[in-house]
């Protein structure tokens, strides 16, 4: 391959590698909820043109969407164990037992 033609990948390969990452800012400032109008509709743009952006966009979504339920609150369900160590199903149990050394009524 000729020097001049490497000089010319090179600059192809470093005109695509800004274009992914502006276009990636834009992406994680909409995903975020922080994107300008004009942002906006550069991003569209990008997204509309290149399909190297919408890959990006994409795992960028992906990630996003993977981060929001690793960090989400978890939410209980039955007989899964809270803080202390018991579940749902426990504590109603226990909250309608008897207290220790009160026997329960008998029926005849």
């Amino acid at each position: 391959m000729s020097k001049e033609k490497q000089v010319e990948n090179a600059e192809l390969q470093s005109n695509s590698d800004a274009l992914l990452d502006e276009a990636e800012l834009l992406i994680w400032a909409l995903l975020d909820d922080e994107i300008a109008d004009q942002d906006a509709q550069k991003l569209e743009k990008l997204l509309t043109e290149n399909d190297q952006v919408r890959q990006r966009y994409i795992e960028c979504t992906q990630m996003h969407v993977d981060l929001m339920d690793h960090f989400a609150p978890q939410k209980e369900t039955a007989g899964e164990a809270d803080g202390d160590g018991s579940g749902i199903i426990s504590k109603l149990i226990a909250e309608h037992l008897p207290a220790p050394g009160i026997n329960p009524p008998v029926m005849d």
